[in-house]
């Protein structure tokens, strides 16, 4: 009944089925169905699909503009989904063709809202997709309601609808990351003090902000608000456990006529949850039920069990977590005690990572690299001469030194850097990997020296912020040394 049912209604089953057709008839050929997303016509109408074109998928196809990415079906022998847009207006009725049996259109970009006194003061005039999904979970009249009974498969829908919000919304944070930029208020009042008034490179890039909700910078946020409450008006006085009860008599009156258990509905168990909160918060906050009230914070989350832990057993986990990390990395607790101390009056300087680079014995490196400068071959001199003299006299360049394993590189490398280093200038020698960097006086692995994420890719960014102590130290440095570069990745 339902195959039937779904045969004289739904038009994307009869493109399948077309497309069925002709991959039996020409089943060693392959073929591509793409389901055009534009719409010409006002997509809150019923829009059915006119026509099904069967094409050869053009390379370079597909572009980051969300409006414009179609499905593209790929039949090998196997007619398995290749590629599908969260937002196509097509998606919801190919991934839930038993709720939206009709082939009706999901969301889509530019669906504009009915005008208004309200949306007439509103500078969007088109609505969300957050808007559209809590549209499609209220009952209206005049409409189907198929999908709220849909029980397991509503909560499926539910999911999928949060994902696909988070999704475009942590894309736009992606496709933005050029234009985001963070950074904390001494920094950016230290740069203004030195005169610095084109703020656009200062600060740090960042992947989240902190209005992404549950993020690390929102939550670090929420603990920061709650700290400075409690450190001006004291400790709370009471702390108070507010439960959601599933069988409260607003949600069974609801679900009851419905034939539906209170699972089936979990955003009505939300939405009375938030009243009675709001009415709670109410109570105590303004008709002061337990006492005047000076202040009040409250965080909702699930229930969790088993990890109610003692003040003792919470710091002994962590010591064990700490010394576990230690072995980890080839440490025991005594060499991690026994480790020498920074010099405090080093320390106590402005910017710690300079001063350890002027802190080199510049007589000691004159007497080696006097003592080695004619260990060089003429090959090695003429490489010697030529970026020695770029940064002696400043002029600058790129040089790329290859040689196979054995050919004296790592020596070049040191004899540079001493002859850098011993004229006062600086020279930061880094290195693709660990090994390679302490075979260098002084070396660091690229990834530490510039903030190189360990995996990335075409949307990765470093962690140098502008005006840090190590982005001056890599400002200030007359020569980068650079060993085993071939081996990062091309991002």
């Amino acid at each position: 009944m339902i195959v039937e049912m779904l045969n004289q209604v739904n038009p994307y089953v009869h493109q399948f089925r077309s497309a069925r057709d002709r991959f039996n008839t020409n089943p060693e050929t392959t073929f591509h169905m793409r389901i055009i997303s534009s719409r010409e016509k006002d997509g809150r109408a019923y829009d059915t699909p006119t026509a099904s074109e069967v094409a050869a998928l053009i390379p370079g196809d597909f572009n980051l503009e969300m409006d414009k990415i179609d499905i593209v079906l790929e039949e090998k022998q196997t007619g398995w989904l290749k590629r599908i847009s969260e937002i196509h207006p097509s998606y919801l009725a190919l991934q839930y063709p038993l709720i939206f049996a009709y082939g009706e259109d999901g969301f889509r970009l530019g669906i504009e809202k009915r005008v208004t006194e309200a949306t007439a003061k509103l500078k969007r005039k088109n609505i969300s997709m957050r808007q559209w999904y809590a549209y499609r979970i209220h009952e209206t009249e005049g409409e189907s309601h198929t999908l709220l009974h849909s029980k397991r498969l509503f909560q499926q829908f539910l999911v999928d609808g949060y994902i696909t919000i988070e999704a475009n919304r942590l894309c736009y944070l992606r496709m933005n990351q050029k234009s985001l930029r963070s950074d904390s208020f001494d920094s950016i009042q230290r740069s203004e003090n030195n005169g610095n008034t084109d703020m656009h490179e200062q600060g740090s890039r960042f992947i989240l902000p902190a209005t992404f909700v549950g993020g690390p910078r929102y939550m670090k946020n929420m603990y920061l608000d709650a700290m400075v409450i409690c450190k001006y008006f004291g400790f709370p006085d009471l702390f108070i456990t507010f439960t959601c009860n599933p069988k409260w008599p607003e949600i069974t009156r609801y679900v009851q006529p419905r034939k539906l258990s209170p699972d089936d509905r979990p955003d009505i168990l939300c939405r009375i949850f938030k009243c009675k909160l709001d009415r709670l918060m109410s109570d105590l906050t303004e008709k002061h039920l337990l006492g005047k009230t000076v202040a009040s914070m409250y965080t909702v989350e699930f229930q969790k069990r088993d990890l109610c832990l003692s003040a003792d057993e919470k710091q002994q986990f962590a010591l064990l977590e700490i010394e576990n990390i230690l072995k980890s990395n080839g440490f025991s607790l005594e060499q991690w005690e026994n480790m020498p101390m920074p010099d405090p009056d080093i320390v106590g300087n402005d910017n710690v990572l300079i001063l350890n680079e002027l802190s080199y014995d510049r007589e000691k490196l004159k007497a080696e690299h006097d003592r080695d400068i004619g260990k060089l071959t003429e090959e090695q001199m003429n490489i010697y001469r030529e970026i020695v003299d770029s940064v002696v006299n400043e002029k600058g360049g790129v040089f790329f030194v290859y040689g196979f394993g054995g050919t004296g590189k790592t020596f070049l490398w040191r004899l540079m850097s001493s002859a850098i280093r011993y004229r006062g200038k600086f020279c930061l020698n880094t290195a693709s990997s660990g090994i390679a960097s302490l075979l260098l006086q002084g070396g660091r692995t690229a990834h530490s020296r510039f903030g190189i994420p360990i995996n990335p890719d075409e949307f990765s960014t470093c962690t140098l912020i502008p005006g840090s102590d190590q982005a001056n130290l890599v400002k200030t440095a007359s020569l980068i040394i650079w060993d085993e570069a071939p081996m990062m990745s091309r991002h």
